[in-house]
């Protein structure tokens, strides 16, 4: 009989503890309580000027409540005012209470993402998205700010350099100053090329000051930024790289080499003549003997990847995506040179043919 009343005892022991312990369960609101814009205030005016541009303007918010201690991501979009967001830009991403951007990356953003017109005031609408895990979307109300974007008023044309994206990892020993760069194409697109010259881990991150961090979100082509693991690299080497911080995914591109094809070249259309990848200077070449004729640029001896000149009758330009050629007009020995670096003005992927 005394055993049987130990064991009741027990039993009704674990059962209100688990009952405990269920009734103190943590629950994530669904219906969160939005954040709120505590810095800049509705109405905020700026005049950009090159006085400024190095100086931060520091965006804070009341953070969204979802019932839990949980990480909770950050996204502030940006738009024209009464466009309803339909053509709205992200000007940033974070898991803090706040976001500082310089205005000559605000500048950058509204004159290169947004097209907004030069030297004159636009009003525009902010407001910020939070999520869990892409999960339980809840928004902030709008605020109001009006700005003024500068490009200098003479001859000179003012090339506005794109915001970069920071490839970290082990290839460089995660050390943000001596990180490679990728460069902003589009609104939340980024794209360029980085070597890497051993195996192993990499993340991607934006900003200098509480940067936001991408990586490995659960499956390969996948971003997070919920403190996540980093991106595996299985081989060494030269790869193009497509990152998008609206959709959270990402694309790895391994090129083996790059080669010269075309009329003007021994290969003609069928085989590439390879060039050479100089690590020191981040740039591929090749001195070779051209025909007159036509010349472009492919990757891995195929079509999968090449490109074309902005402008074929130029010896020296832009590299786009094209089914035009570089017209060579005269036989003779060039030094011929592509580079995706972007690093300088007017951050493109160029080329240069010389004759020697």
């Amino acid at each position: 009989m005394k055993k049987t009343y130990i064991y009741w005892s027990l039993f009704a022991l674990t059962f209100f503890l688990s009952c405990e312990k269920e009734e103190d369960k943590a629950v994530l609101n669904e219906n969160a309580s939005a954040p709120s814009f505590t810095n800049p205030s509705d109405g905020y005016s700026k005049v950009i000027s090159p006085a400024d541009t190095t100086e931060s303007l520091i965006f804070r918010w009341n953070c969204a409540d979802y019932g839990i201690e949980t990480p909770v991501t950050y996204t502030l979009y940006l738009d024209s005012a009464d466009n309803q967001f339909s053509e709205a830009i992200v000007l940033g991403t974070t898991t803090q209470d706040s976001l500082s951007l310089t205005f000559g990356s605000i500048n950058r953003k509204l004159l290169n993402n947004m097209g907004l017109p030069k030297n004159v005031e636009s009003v525009l609408e902010l407001k910020i998205l939070a999520s869990v895990n892409d999960l339980f979307p809840v928004y902030s109300g709008s605020i109001y700010l009006r700005i003024t974007p500068w490009v200098k008023k003479d001859s000179v044309i003012v090339i506005e350099e794109p915001e970069s994206m920071h490839v970290l990892g082990d290839f460089e020993n995660w050390t943000a100053s001596d990180a490679p760069s990728i460069r902003a194409i589009d609104n939340s697109a980024y794209e360029g090329y980085v070597y890497m010259n051993i195996a192993g881990k990499i993340k991607f991150s934006i900003g200098d000051e509480n940067p936001v961090v991408y990586g490995y979100g659960g499956s390969s082509g996948i971003l997070s930024t919920d403190k996540s693991d980093s991106i595996s690299i299985d081989s060494s080497g030269y790869y193009k790289i497509n990152v998008n911080t609206s959709t959270l995914t990402y694309v790895l591109y391994p090129v083996e080499s790059w080669g010269i094809i075309g009329t003007a070249t021994e290969g003609i259309w069928d085989n590439s003549t390879p060039m050479t990848y100089d690590v020191v200077n981040d740039v591929w070449k090749v001195t070779a003997d051209l025909l007159a004729g036509a010349l472009k640029f492919r990757a891995d001896n195929a079509w999968g990847l090449n490109y074309g000149p902005e402008d074929p009758t130029r010896l020296k330009g832009k590299l786009i995506s094209t089914d035009a050629s570089i017209s060579i007009s005269e036989v003779g020995n060039y030094t011929i040179t592509i580079d995706f670096s972007r690093s300088a003005e007017p951050y493109e992927y160029m080329y240069s043919i010389v004759k020697n």
